[in-house]
Formats: C-alpha cells, sequence, structure tokens
C-alpha cells in the first residue's frame, strides 16, 4: 500500500483530500467552491485501481453531469497515468501502461449514458430495438403536445365529463382549453410525474372520481399511453424513458445482480443536483438486497451550496438523505479555495452565514495573507423617475376597440411620433453603470476586458448591457444572450410566414408589412386594418384590394401595396404544395432578403442568419416527424428548452473581451472580476408569473388552482407558498455560485430602495438578493470585511439621458485611447471539436467547410444531377440505384459483423438489410449482387495484407472510436472511428495496423493514386489516434502500417507512416480550422474553386458571400 507522503505526492493532494478519497468505506464529500473536487475524483478512481483487490477499470463506474465533464475527468486521469509512465520504476510501469490501455473503455459517463449502455445490453428484455435513437426534449414535447391536443378534443366532446369541463371553463374560461394553454399543461404535469417517479394510477386515486384532477389524470394517462406507442413504434426513446426504463430492468434481480457484480465501485460528481430516479438508479447497484449500502461501493461529491437546477427537478435533499443513510464517519469536507483571494473567501462567509441553511465556511490556503483591498462592492443606483408615458392617448384609443375613429387614431398616432421624436432615448442606468465601472476597472485598476464577466440571473437584458457596452467602445463576448430567433431579420421572415400558413394572425401580419420586406407606411397599413374590420372581410388580401382601388398609380404606396398584394396572392397559392423550406425559399425570394440585408449593416453576419433558419427547416423536415403548419411551434418550443442554458459559455473562459453568460453557464468557470447587476429582481413575483394554473407536487398531488376567488383552491396557495420559499431558497444558492466566480473583486448592482417596511412585515419575505444582503447589514447589524457601498451618481457618466454633460465628456476624450476599442475584434478562442473526415472537407474547399460546420448551414439544393455527375467524374462516389450514403454503411456494418461477429456473408447481409431506412424491398436484389462484389474483393484483399504482415494477429477492434487532444495547452479534440485496427505483436514488438474501407470507382492505377492522396490525411490523423490511445497487453503501439482496402477494384494501397509529416498536417489542421489568420468569419475560409464547385450544394450562397465582402 502507498504510505500517505506518496498518496499526496502521486495525486498531489492536501490533507482534506488526502482523508476524503479514503476508499475503505463509502464517502460522502461536501465540496467548496474552488476546492479541487475533480482532482479528488481522479485520485479516488485510480486509488481502487492500485489498491482495491478485485476491482479492475470496468468496475468502476464514473457518473458526471455533462459530456464535457466526462471527458475532462478522462483526460485528467489519463495526465496522471502518463506522468507515472514517466516516473515510475520499470516494474511498476507495466500496470500504468494497463490502465491506459483500458482507460478509453473505461465507464466515465453521464446518468443518461449509464443508462443508455444498460437498456442497450438489455433490450431484448424491454422488447425494444437495441438501436434505438434518442429523442432530444424538443422533439418529445412538440410530438407530446400534438397528442395532448387531440385528447383534450376527446375529452372536451365526451358527455361523460361534461360535469367536469363545465367546471373547468367556470375556473379559466374556454380559451384555455381552445388556446392550447390546458394541452401544454397537461404535457408538463406528465414530465413532472416521470420526473418524480410518481404513478399516475396513484395520483388519479387520490384525486377521487367526478372531479376535474381525476379527468386531467385520465388525460395525462391517455397522452403517457399514445406518445410510449409514437416512440416505440419508431424506435425511440426519451431522456425521462433512459431512466425509468433502466430502473424496470433493475428491478429484474438476475440482471441487478450482474451489473451490482461487475460494477462494484460508484464514483458521482455533482451529487447535488441529482433527482429522485436517478438516486433510486444507484442505489439499485450499490445497495444488498435488504436496501442498505453494501461496504465501499459509493463515493459522492456535491456542495448544497451549489445545487441551482431545481427547476430540472433535482433535489439537493437527496445528498443529504444519502450521507446519513453512509452512517456516522462517512461524510468529509473540502473547505479549503484555492480559487479567491483571502478577502473574498472571508467577505463571501460572512455574507452567506447567515442566508444559507448549514453554511460551512470556506477558508484561505494556508500562508495566503489578506492585503486588505476590496472584495465586494455594491453599486446602487437611484432609477429615473416616470414620466407621463406620451403613448398613453393612443393606448386608450386602441382599446376602445371599434368605437375608435380612424383619422382620430391617425392624428394621435402622428402626435406620438413627434413627441417621441423631441425626447432623446433614455439609456438603461444599470447598464450605464456596467460600462463606467469596466472602464474604470481597465483604465485605472489594471484589469484587462478578458478578466471581466457580467453574470446573469436570466437573459432578458442582455441586449440593453451589449447596446451600452457598443456605445462605450467596450469589446464584450456574447455567450447566450438575444437568440437566432429574436435578430430583426429573423423575425420579419418568420412573421411572414406564420400569416401565409395562419392568416387570422394579424399581429403577424403588421409585423411583416411594416419590415423591410414590404416598407408599407403606418398610415397605409392602418387603412388596410379599417377596411378589414369595417367591411368584414374575409381574408386580408380582400382588404388590399379595397384599399389599392382607391389609388393612383402616382400616389404614395401605391407601388408598394401593389408589390406586397402580388407577393402574398402567390404565396397564398403556392404553400398548398411547397414543404417548410421551400415556402421559406420562396418567402426569401420573392421578398429578395438577400438583397436587402447584403446592404444593411452587419450584412453578411443577417445572411448567415437566414441561411442557419433554412438549415433548421431543413433539420425539421428531416425528422419526418410534423407538418409545415407546426414549425414555428417547433422554433418556439426549441427556443423555450435551449433557454439560458447554452454549454458555449463553458467554452470561451479564454477569449479577450468581457464575458457575458448566465449564472447557471459560469458554473465551474473562475475570472478575477464578477459583475453580478440586478439582484434586486424579485424572484417570487416572477415565479408566481410563470406558475400555471394546472401543478403536480409530490406530496399535494395534481392542483386545479382556480383564477376567480369562488374557485380558489386551498391546495394550490399552499404550493405556492411552499414553492416560493423553494424559490428563495434556489435565488440565494444561484447568487452564491455567481459570486463564488470572483477570484479578485465581485461587484454586485442594483436599484437603490429602501427595504425598512419590507422588513416589518408578517411573515417576512426577503424574496431578492438584494433584500437578503441589507437585511443582513442593517437589520443584523453584520459587518461585511473588505466591503464597500457605491451610490452611483447619473452625472458622473454621460449618456443620452443627460445630453447637457456631452460637450465637457467630449473635450475630456482622449481618441487615442478610444481608437484600438474601436478596431476591436474579438479573439476568442474556442474548444474546437472536429475529426478526420471534416478536416477532407476542408481540403476540399474551406468555403464549403465554413458553411457546413462553422455557419451549421444545410445545402441549398438537393446535391444531385451536375453535383451527381461530377463526383463520378473524379471518382468519389459510386453511382448507385440506392444513395451511396445508405450503400457505404451497410457495407461497412457487413464487414463488420463478419469481421467482429465471425458471420458468413448472408447472414451478415440479412441482418444488416433487415428493417434499413432508407431500402425499399425492390432495392434488396441489385444491392445483394453488388455488395457481394465488394465482400469478395474484400476476402482477397484481406488474405493478402495478412500474409504480409509479421507475427501473430492478436487484437482485431472493429470501428474503433477515438477522442483525443493532439496539442497540449490548445483547445482542439479531434473525434471520429476507424473501420479496423489489427494488432501483430512480433517479439517485445507491436505493430498496429489502420484499415480503411472504400467503396469508390477505381478504373486505372492513376484514380489508385488520387485515392491514397486525398485519404491520406484521414488515415495519418488516425494513425496519431491510435499511436496515443492503443495498448495492447500493457504495451504501447511500436509500430503503425495504414492500408486503404480499394473494394471496388479488390486492390490495396499502403500509405507511408512519418511522425514529423503527421506533426505539420496536426498543427496544420488547427490552424486552418480555426480560421487561418483571419478573424474566424466566413472571409478565413476561402473559396478553392475546382470541377466540385459545378455542382457544390453551397454554390448559391458561396456566390454571395463573395459579393458581400
Amino acid at each position: 500500500m502507498l504510505d500517505k507522503q506518496k498518496l499526496m505526492e502521486l495525486f498531489e493532494l492536501n490533507e482534506q483530500q488526502l482523508e476524503a478519497v479514503d476508499i475503505t468505506r463509502n464517502i460522502s464529500v461536501s465540496a467548496g467552491a474552488g476546492s479541487g473536487k475533480t482532482r479528488l475524483l481522479v485520485a479516488r478512481f485510480l486509488l481502487l485501481l492500485l489498491e482495491d483487490d478485485g476491482v479492475e477499470m470496468d468496475n468502476i463506474a464514473a457518473v458526471t453531469f455533462t459530456n464535457k465533464a466526462a471527458l475532462e475527468m478522462k483526460e485528467r486521469i489519463r495526465s496522471v497515468i502518463d506522468r507515472c509512465i514517466r516516473t515510475d520504476r520499470d516494474d511498476g510501469r507495466t500496470r500504468w501502461y494497463k490502465y491506459k490501455e483500458d482507460l478509453f473503455f473505461a465507464n466515465i459517463n453521464t446518468i443518461h449514458g449509464l443508462c443508455s449502455t444498460i437498456i442497450r445490453e438489455n433490450a431484448g428484455m424491454l422488447g425494444i430495438d437495441p438501436n434505438f435513437s434518442v429523442m432530444d426534449d424538443v422533439d418529445r414535447i412538440m410530438v407530446q403536445r400534438d397528442i395532448s391536443r387531440s385528447v383534450v378534443k376527446k375529452y372536451t366532446g365526451d358527455p361523460t365529463y361534461s360535469q367536469q369541463v363545465r367546471q373547468l371553463v367556470r375556473m379559466y374560461d374556454t380559451g384555455y382549453i381552445t388556446s392550447g394553454r390546458l394541452a401544454a399543461h397537461l404535457v408538463a404535469i406528465l414530465g413532472k410525474a416521470l420526473e418524480l417517479g410518481l404513478s399516475l394510477d396513484d395520483i388519479k386515486k387520490d384525486a377521487g372520481p367526478h372531479t376535474v384532477e381525476f379527468m386531467l389524470c385520465s388525460m395525462v394517462e391517455e397522452i403517457n399511453a399514445l406518445y410510449r406507442d409514437y416512440k416505440y413504434s419508431r424506435g425511440m426513446l426519451d431522456f425521462t424513458d433512459l431512466e425509468t426504463l433502466t430502473l424496470k430492468l433493475l428491478k429484474n434481480p438476475s440482471i441487478r445482480t450482474f451489473y451490482r457484480n461487475r460494477f462494484k465501485r460508484f464514483l458521482v460528481d455533482e451529487f447535488q443536483d441529482t433527482n429522485k430516479v436517478q438516486k433510486e438508479i444507484i442505489y439499485s447497484l450499490v445497495t444488498g438486497d435488504d436496501g442498505r449500502l453494501l461496504d465501499k461501493r459509493l463515493f459522492i461529491v456535491g456542495d448544497l451550496k451549489q445545487s441551482i437546477y431545481g427547476f430540472r427537478g433535482t433535489d439537493y435533499k437527496i445528498f443529504e438523505q444519502v450521507t446519513r443513510d453512509m452512517g456516522p464517519g462517512s461524510q468529509r469536507t473540502l473547505d479549503i479555495c484555492y480559487r479567491s483571494l483571502p478577502e473574498v473567501i472571508q467577505s463571501i462567509n460572512v455574507i452567506f452565514q447567515p442566508i444559507l441553511k448549514g453554511y460551512r465556511p470556506l477558508k484561505a490556503p494556508a500562508g495566503a495573507r489578506a492585503t486588505g483591498r476590496t472584495a465586494v462592492e455594491l453599486i446602487t443606483y437611484n432609477p429615473p423617475k416616470k414620466e407621463e408615458d406620451p403613448a398613453k392617448a393612443v393606448k386608450d384609443m386602441i382599446k376602445a376597440g371599434e368605437g375608435c375613429d380612424i383619422q382620430i387614431l391617425k392624428e394621435g398616432l402622428k402626435r406620438l411620433r413627434e413627441e417621441l421624436d423631441k425626447q432623446p432615448p433614455a439609456a438603461d442606468p444599470e447598464a450605464r453603470v456596467i460600462a463606467q465601472r469596466i472602464a474604470k476597472l481597465v483604465d485605472t485598476e489594471g484589469y484587462a476586458y478578458k478578466d471581466i464577466s457580467i453574470l446573469v440571473r436570466s437573459r432578458y437584458k442582455v441586449p440593453v448591457y451589449e447596446q451600452q457596452l457598443a456605445a462605450a467602445g467596450i469589446p464584450y463576448c456574447l455567450l447566450g444572450g438575444k437568440g437566432l430567433y429574436e435578430k430583426q431579420e429573423i423575425v420579419d421572415i418568420l412573421s411572414l410566414y406564420k400569416f401565409i400558413v395562419c392568416p387570422e394572425d394579424l399581429v403577424s401580419f403588421i409585423t411583416a408589412m411594416r419590415s423591410p420586406l414590404f416598407c408599407i407606411p403606418d398610415d397605409m397599413l392602418a387603412r388596410l386594418m379599417n377596411e378589414y374590420v369595417e367591411n368584414k372581410l374575409d381574408h386580408m388580401l380582400d382588404a388590399f384590394e379595397y384599399v389599392i382601388e382607391t389609388l393612383d398609380e402616382g400616389d404614395d404606396g401605391f407601388y408598394y401595396l401593389n408589390r406586397a398584394h402580388d407577393i402574398l396572392s402567390r404565396l397564398m397559392k403556392e404553400k398548398g404544395y411547397l414543404n417548410t423550406t421551400g415556402l421559406l425559399e420562396t418567402i426569401i425570394d420573392r421578398c429578395e432578403v438577400m438583397q436587402v440585408l447584403a446592404t444593411q449593416s452587419h450584412g453578411p453576419q443577417r445572411l448567415v442568419n437566414v441561411e442557419k433558419l433554412l438549415g433548421i427547416a431543413r433539420r425539421f423536415e428531416a425528422k419526418g416527424m410534423f407538418k409545415p403548419q407546426q414549425f414555428i411551434e417547433y422554433l418556439d418550443t426549441m427556443d423555450e428548452q435551449v433557454g439560458d442554458e447554452g454549454e458555449g459559455a463553458l467554452d470561451t473562459e479564454d477569449s479577450d473581451a468581457v464575458k457575458i453568460m448566465t449564472i447557471h453557464g459560469a458554473k465551474g468557470l473562475e475570472f478575477d472580476v464578477v459583475i453580478v447587476p440586478s439582484i434586486d429582481s424579485e424572484c417570487v413575483s416572477r415565479m408566481k408569473r410563470w406558475v400555471p394554473p394546472l401543478v403536480l407536487d409530490e406530496d399535494l398531488g395534481l392542483i386545479a388552482g382556480g383564477t376567480s376567488q369562488a374557485e380558489q383552491n386551498p391546495k394550490f396557495d399552499e404550493y405556492l407558498s411552499r414553492q416560493a420559499q423553494r424559490e428563495i431558497d434556489e435565488n440565494n444558492r444561484i447568487y452564491y455560485v455567481a459570486m463564488t466566480r470572483a477570484k479578485k473583486l465581485c461587484i454586485l448592482i442594483a436599484k437603490n430602495k429602501d427595504c425598512s417596511k419590507d422588513f416589518k412585515k408578517q411573515p417576512l419575505v426577503l424574496d431578492s438578493f438584494y433584500k437578503q444582503l441589507r437585511y443582513v447589514t442593517d437589520v443584523e447589524g453584520v459587518n461585511i470585511p473588505y466591503f464597500k457601498e457605491v451610490l452611483w451618481d447619473p452625472d458622473f457618466l454621460p449618456g443620452a439621458a443627460y445630453a447637457g454633460h456631452y460637450d465637457k465628456w467630449l473635450d475630456d476624450l482622449d481618441i487615442n485611447l478610444i481608437a484600438p476599442r474601436l478596431d476591436y475584434k474579438c479573439q476568442e478562442e474556442a474548444w474546437l471539436f472536429t475529426s478526420p473526415s471534416r478536416y477532407l472537407d476542408y481540403l476540399k474547399c474551406p468555403r464549403g467547410y465554413y458553411f457546413k460546420y462553422v455557419a451549421l448551414i444545410d445545402g441549398l439544393e438537393e446535391t444531385g444531377g451536375i453535383l451527381a455527375e461530377a463526383m463520378e467524374e473524379q471518382g468519389l462516389q459510386h453511382p448507385e440505384t440506392v444513395g451511396g450514403d445508405v450503400m457505404g454503411t451497410m457495407v461497412h456494418d457487413i464487414l463488420r459483423r463478419m469481421v467482429q461477429e465471425g458471420l458468413p456473408f448472408n447472414t451478415a447481409f440479412d441482418r444488416s438489410v433487415k428493417g434499413r431506412p432508407g431500402l425499399s424491398g425492390k432495392d434488396v436484389p441489385n444491392c445483394y449482387a453488388q455488395i457481394k462484389r465488394y465482400v469478395d474483393n474484400f476476402l482477397s484483399i484481406d488474405g493478402q495484407v495478412k500474409d504480409l504482415m509479421e507475427g501473430q494477429r492478436v487484437k482485431t477492434l472493429c470501428e474503433y472510436s477515438f477522442s483525443y487532444l493532439p496539442h497540449p495547452g490548445k483547445r482542439v479534440v479531434i473525434g471520429g472511428s476507424v473501420d479496423r485496427v489489427d494488432v501483430y505483436r512480433s517479439g517485445d514488438k507491436n505493430t498496429a495496423l489502420i484499415i480503411d474501407y472504400k467503396t469508390n470507382r477505381v478504373e486505372d492505377a492513376g484514380d489508385v493514386q488520387t485515392l491514397a492522396r486525398y485519404y491520406g490525411t484521414q488515415l495519418k490523423l488516425y494513425a496519431r489516434a491510435v499511436g496515443n490511445l492503443l495498448y495492447i497487453q500493457n504495451r504501447a503501439i511500436d509500430e503503425i502500417r495504414m492500408m486503404l482496402y480499394l473494394l471496388d477494384c479488390g486492390r490495396w494501397v499502403e500509405v507511408p507512416y512519418d511522425d514529423r509529416d503527421i506533426d505539420r498536417m496536426t498543427e496544420r489542421m488547427y490552424t486552418d480550422l480555426s480560421g487561418g489568420a483571419g478573424d474566424g468569419g466566413v472571409e478565413s475560409f476561402p473559396t478553392r474553386q475546382g470541377q466540385h464547385c459545378m455542382g457544390c450544394s453551397y454554390k448559391v450562397i458561396c456566390d454571395k458571400a463573395v459579393m458581400v465582402k
């Protein structure tokens, strides 16, 4: 066994971490912010291999919160192993080589990755296809809502439930049912029930018969049954299925015993963000038949103070429950924070000690000394006084409805426009505080822009911050914020799309008409609306005809009205036979969208946004699950589900600009300065605005809350009360996470409010972090060390609202200091995830690579006709009656079954072809003959190559998947899959033979050399991965050979291996795919003209991109 000192040196542990890594018992670790929990997990993992008898790599299951965390953990483990290989004695290196070989197959994954493995291995027990696909949350919600609407329609028309339906209408009104809100809320209830592991039968029984709740439960049951049939008939599962089906499997004693014996040790990270079902899955594998934890089985790491995913159904109390189950002496604490200065640590401790229940203070490392600098700064500002709304008169007229005279309304709009023209646009005071403080941090306090981050609770004010930072010349990098669907050019296109598919949507009509697509003046638009309403017309197109008849060709607006009428008429006729993409493309073409956008500021970016929208539309259609009318709902659902939590935030911590991201997105990151705005936002009122009238609670059951006093449900009030306290608690934890991202300084920003009245209310409700902070300082009299409060003076920083100060400000302005900011381009270095096949696409044409992988734009037209002929001439694709992709996939799958499973050709063919998408019965005979020829050639090639190799073949890996970092210190990950790797042993020498199958047409020796040059790059990248990652029988690979199997002609060709050549190539690949010497935009990826341009599916965009250089 390793002694204490050796362990600390080997894994670079402190005393606390050493105590927590104890493998002799179950351990629960409470790891504070910045305390080194990843290092602890790595040490525990390797120590189990070194000192826990009978534990092999496959016996350990490490569960992480994200896929990225799993990759990082593997890399950290590999780094320790590499260090030990370099420093250990010869007799000790053998085991480290073995660990490195096994690490590729280690069970380090998310909980859903682990569940997926168990389900695929036991799919027969569940009666499902082991090759199931996993639905994302957007598809799940879309399908469930579609089913839910049909179920609602069925039940509300069923006389059996007439009494409950009438009561539902009394409680909410008919609009609640007809608008689709009821259907959406039923879907949410179903999700909550599955998330909590609640039985719908039990919920139904608790509701009691003849009640609204009973009817609603019956509806949810039917939605679930229909949804389940939908999924299983298509070979699909969703993330909830992965959990519930795994739990179902593990209730089978034999299956549970098998996996309990296989996974002897569990390590779970971020355990405070575990839900009930996930806990049951883990407990099925770490407890005995009596339900008690088995010895040494479970190691959990988490921090109750950082539990901020309650909205996903996680429950931090599970962490406490499991810790209690482990018994006395099982709890360990990591409270030494290596991230922040001692001043920051002390301030955070004093602030949160009275706010967070059971708070464990953080400690500074031994020897760290405070210097007395300010650590936490509270900036308050006086909000501008509310002035009379100049739009009030117009709003009142609009509210009057049909009684509003159109001429009076026009006069009111004219006066409103004149009034607004007089007023300078008022800058948001909080945004101005942020810009002013950042300028001071950089200009006088020695910070760089990249040292500063703005962490927001929600993204609704991010566009305001963006505008002010841009006006102040401050470079920033936005992670999240204003999404694609909120960009004006996308809003305009989608508004027109909505009106075409739903002519009753007049809001979308008005938006589209006022946009640059049509440029209809407001007075003309008012005439159209007036004709439509007064004459009770069936369609808005009729209103156009009424108004156009009253105009002469020379009148203002005649051209625009006539053009709009023509475009709309044609689109209305064509929508019946156009799919989603076709209708969008027609809108873009008819309205000359590309030409309009190209003339506007940020034109290239706007063009790419439109192309990205088209790419999303194509992927929407490719799913084959929805109708064109559902596209807008699909986009709304996608935006709703992606929300604030884009994982891109984790990839840009080194960008050379101020970073704006959500607090959730910043978890795990750190910055010198953290700015946290809007801490006065009241979380309870925000929560109540979004709580639906139908809710499901684990304790209270299904609750229907009425909207009128007579229909109020006491249970709903109790639910709101409980939820309010949960919201306050989570809000406090969210701000703890935000403040602990700061290394040197945390700046909090809030409106200057007098909270004394709030403190006198009973019960006391401190529903904002600002009130919590004020209560600590003003009521409890706590003196926060290294804390400074500043009341911001609005006159200090000039802005549009204080135009009188402009002159003095401009006189004092040093243009030499501002000029570099104006020319600034963000030098963001994001993680680059790529593959050898992607790099081949780049070498073929960098511009095409940009459109496909950077801008995420699908091809604009089918790659048939000229493109197919051009590719055929180049020998890059064999012309098949079946699509090339389908044929290639079948060939690879059949060869894998023959090599790996030892199946004869006919059996492998039958299993590969059966039920394959894209293949009809009439295609099978032709496919058989073609593939049989490929396989015969393969057997001939394989025999020849085997005779060439020295030694004995000791290992064959088919479809060897890999992921590795080719350049330490550079943020690039190369991943892919090698068709086959054979390992030969001759004496002490391991030779890896990398084999790539190709079905390209080959007519002469020139074609062979062309293919060898073209695919040589791909093989060399495969070779570098195999050389770095593959270890066989405790030895690294000594020699690498690379072969192309040309199955069309029955020949093989060897590609020479050269380490220095591969080093240069991977360095060049990183430079190329990062945008070369450019700024990473489209112009950094030049067009490589050639024969492939003739039929390129990006030709239209490429031509336009060249025009708008």
